[in-house]
């Protein structure tokens, strides 16, 4: 049954500008999922969107939103094709939400997941790395230490197109382990990649791993052709762009801001974990930022010997 929503207020006129959202919105779908809810909406000009909301009360959870939301940030300045996406903040009325728990508006990707696509439904360019204790381990088991992380055949993936060089690149700045086929649109039309989901990032340092893939590669009797050492050039690019568009406290203060924004600082059941939460991710986006500079020499120096 569609629903109709009218919510003016200063958060809708100021954070929801920039998409362009005209009211009032109407609910025309619905997906449930194990940790999420999400409700698809119309507003009064025919644009589509998604409203995703958490439904882990544990701000373990809930804070994956807003990675989600920085990850898409940083996409999108850095000129790589991302959905965009606004946090609506926990104590924010607002169509498609809880009242209690922040959520996120996000535009709708163009194209299709690849997973449809004749052309690249065998893409693969999902830099695998997860914790020792983490559920994922325990489900599927550890990686083996020549396939984490960057690898070979996600090298030769990411020439398949001029887009996805850039894509792996800023998924290993952010340690994104999760970029699957379920998260990665294609357009004929347009014959672009746009991205989406990044809230399963800064918890692993994938500049690293890409660093020890690398020294690997230096020592194999692997050669690389044309194609991919021209998707490693862009690879390379990208981790250069980043690091000259941002500092590392410019980073770490867009992710403050977006915390705040959700209103996770003024809400006592969404706060008692978060200054843990957000040293942990700050530390990592760190140690990441400052690692990307040692991969971008190790592959000065792989590209130069080659």
């Amino acid at each position: 049954m569609k629903q109709i929503f009218s919510f003016i207020s200063l958060f809708s006129f100021i954070s929801l500008f920039s998409l362009h959202i005209k009211e009032p919105l109407i609910i025309t779908g619905n997906l449930e999922h194990k940790y999420s809810r999400i409700n698809f909406v119309q507003d009064a000009d025919g644009s589509k969107y998604m409203i995703k909301q958490c439904k882990d009360y544990q701000p373990l959870g809930l804070f994956d939103l807003v990675l989600d939301v920085f990850g898409a940030f940083l996409a999108n300045k850095i000129g790589i094709n991302a959905n965009n996406i606004k946090i609506i903040p926990a104590g924010a009325e607002y169509i498609g939400k809880e009242t209690r728990l922040p959520a996120t508006i996000h535009t709708i990707a163009p194209g299709e997941l690849i997973k449809y696509t004749e052309r690249f439904h065998r893409l693969h360019i999902h830099q695998k790395m997860w914790p020792k204790f983490s559920s994922r381990a325990k489900k599927i088991g550890l990686i083996e230490k020549n396939k984490r992380g960057l690898t070979k055949a996600i090298i030769t993936n990411m020439a398949k197109h001029k887009d996805l060089p850039a894509i792996v690149a800023l998924d290993t700045f952010l340690g994104n382990t999760d970029r699957t086929n379920t998260n990665l649109f294609y357009c004929v039309e347009t014959d672009t990649f746009c991205c989406i989901d990044f809230g399963d990032t800064c918890r692993i340092n994938l500049c690293k791993y890409a660093i020890k893939f690398f020294k690997r590669l230096q020592a194999e009797p692997i050669q690389l052709s044309k194609r991919e050492l021209s998707a490693l050039q862009i690879y390379r690019d990208t981790l250069e762009k980043i690091s000259k568009t941002f500092t590392t406290k410019r980073l770490c203060k867009k992710m403050e801001e977006f915390a705040l924004e959700a209103e996770f600082f003024i809400h006592e059941h969404l706060y008692w974990n978060l200054p843990y939460q957000l040293h942990f991710y700050k530390t990592m986006l760190k140690n990441s930022y400052a690692d990307s500079q040692k991969l971008i020499d190790t592959i000065d120096e792989y590209l130069e010997k080659d």
